[in-house]
């Protein structure tokens, strides 16, 4: 069932401390210059020391290991995207790095000018200048289509969240579960993505909401949850619709990428939508989505991929894929119950699922910790010269280094073994993980030189692989 040979044995059991960033009371504009900093421990890329960016690595570990013939019968959905994160990055990665192969092999030719991506797979993430400035924008609406009016959170330096203060706004008796049917009233719908200061819980409290036998007992119904920011329309401002004469050619090289679709359980639409603007493959849902209990209508509509076909200016589902689910730096920030209820209901919803981490409970580990608040104190004045905020709390006050060292330390002793996460699959109770239908995958590959290392987990069904 399990193919990790390479496992190293951890240096520490496993401790799960508390990280500053997830609390409470951490004020939020520095949580925001956190996040930004940890965006771009994902995206950049240093010649010499690093091979590509971590996010590039991603996709390319995906490839491999599922295989590019594979890759396309799944859509990826990131369950714990707070703003973004490397989302967009493997995505566009992948995407790349499929419509090459499709190039390479005489198909897909027609919709290069429309879907190459720019850059080379080590140049695809934004600079840390361009992470901080994005955070520091004013509250303001990103687009003017009428889908953009419904969006009701903006993702700011000074009110940004992190992944677990909506706990309180996404009670039971707010959102109803699939067996009640429907939406709920109007004005929760609003009031869930209107999170504030005053009614944030931590990481911990959402934690163990969603370890909770409420939680466990069913799925939140989102219908036509998907947005895009670039919908398909005709000359005069209607939604195309499939037509007849359309060539075939354009679907079927359209078919050799993948969807992405963002969701947490604070969403960040305002930072979703730029970032899906830049990417016809790029899918975000507006509303909460708990990752132990997903919208069974959201896999649904997954499934289909929704998604606009280059060249022929109409939107329209591919069909007959698995929803994979990915874990960017997030599932270490659970505790035992909280994972177990989130693989429980991964193995009973998805084909296969991703869990990437930057840090591991390792010697090295800790090291790279240590250099990373010291790259921050050294590229801070030339990233952040327009920031005097920023430059006070690097230079002055030195928090931002501080608690990016200190969380990293405390990510790495909560980062668990391929051997432990199967522990925790083979406790869910899945009769086709316990008959031997799933195979896991794991590794450990260098990022940066001489310390850093990305450690992976996938798992897959096997009539999927």
């Amino acid at each position: 069932m399990a193919n990790h040979p390479h496992e190293q044995k951890p240096l520490l059991p496993r401790l799960h401390l508390f990280e500053i960033n997830d609390q409470a009371w951490f004020p939020p504009f520095l949580r925001a210059r956190v996040q930004a900093g940890l965006t771009h421990a994902w995206t950049a890329y240093i010649p010499g020391l690093q091979p590509s960016s971590p996010a590039a690595l991603v996709a390319d570990i995906l490839l491999r290991n599922i295989g590019p013939d594979n890759v396309p019968r799944y859509t990826y959905i990131d369950f714990c995207s707070g703003a973004g994160g490397p989302t967009p990055i493997i995505e566009r990665s992948l995407n790349r790095r499929l419509l090459l192969r499709a190039i390479e092999n005489g198909s897909g030719s027609a919709n290069k000018s429309q879907n190459e991506n720019r850059g080379d797979s080590h140049n695809e993430g934004l600079s840390y200048a361009d992470v901080a400035k994005q955070a520091d924008a004013s509250q303001e609406s990103t687009g003017n289509d009428s889908h953009n009016q419904q969006l009701s959170t903006d993702s700011t330096r000074d009110d940004t969240p992190s992944y677990a203060e909506a706990a309180k706004q996404i009670s039971s008796d707010d959102i109803p579960r699939n067996d009640q049917g429907g939406d709920g009233p109007q004005t929760q719908q609003q009031e869930s993505s209107n999170s504030t200061l005053e009614d944030a819980p931590s990481y911990a409290e959402v934690a163990q909401q969603i370890s909770t036998d409420e939680l466990k007992s069913g799925a939140t119904k989102y219908p036509a949850s998907f947005r895009k920011s670039n919908d398909s329309k005709d000359k005069d401002g209607h939604e195309a619709s499939p037509s007849s004469s359309d060539s075939t050619e354009d679907d079927n090289a359209f078919a050799t990428g993948v969807d992405f679709v963002l969701t947490d359980l604070h969403p960040h639409p305002t930072a979703w939508e730029e970032a899906a603007r830049n990417s016809a493959r790029l899918h975000y849902v507006a509303r909460p989505v708990n990752a132990a209990a997903a919208p069974r209508d959201l896999v649904s509509q997954a499934t289909s991929s929704i998604t606009t076909f280059p060249g022929s200016g109409r939107s329209g589902p591919v069909k007959g894929r698995s929803t994979f689910r990915l874990f960017n730096l997030a599932f270490h920030h659970f505790d035992d119950a909280a994972a177990r209820s989130i693989l429980r209901d991964t193995l009973a919803t998805s084909s296969g699922f991703g869990i990437f981490e930057l840090q591991d409970r390792s010697l090295s580990s800790f090291a790279t910790c240590l250099i990373f608040g010291a790259g921050v104190f050294l590229f801070g004045l030339p990233l952040y010269w327009w920031s005097p905020l920023t430059l006070f709390f690097v230079y002055i006050m030195p928090l931002i280094p501080l608690v990016l060292v200190f969380d990293g330390f405390v990510s790495s002793l909560r980062t668990r073994t391929p051997a432990e996460v199967e522990m925790l699959l083979k406790s869910c109770g899945d009769k086709e993980f316990e008959s031997g239908k799933w195979e896991i995958r794991s590794g450990r590959e260098r990022f940066m030189w001489p310390t850093g290392h990305l450690n992976w987990i996938i798992c897959t069904k096997k009539e999927d692989a």
